[in-house]
């Protein structure tokens, strides 16, 4: 089972994500604690602010253990664009699929 998203909040809080490219592989990028947060994270990817997005990763450092959150990445950011009633494009429509 996936964690809840509380986990995103707690201290010591790390983000990594992979970035695809394809044949050339994959890049692993941390992200700033301070934007580790999921709203911050959801709004990265519909706004296309990573490249290839395949993979999200949370880290809690102070608590010792690491979580695969791609899917709950997706769900939220899946819930956002049917709250807002938009349709989802590019780079966040790719992730989701």
């Amino acid at each position: 089972m996936l964690p809840r998203f509380s986990c995103w909040f707690s201290a010591g809080r790390r983000l990594q994500r992979s970035d695809d490219y394809g044949k050339n592989g994959k890049v692993y990028r941390e992200t700033d604690e301070a934007r580790a947060d999921l709203h911050t994270v959801v709004t990265d990817i519909i706004e296309g602010q990573y490249d290839n997005p395949s993979r999200v990763v949370a880290f809690n450092t102070s608590e010792g253990w690491s979580r695969d959150v791609t899917e709950d990445v997706a769900r939220a950011i899946l819930e956002r664009s049917r709250r807002a009633a938009e349709p989802l494009e590019g780079i966040a429509r790719a992730f989701v699929e």
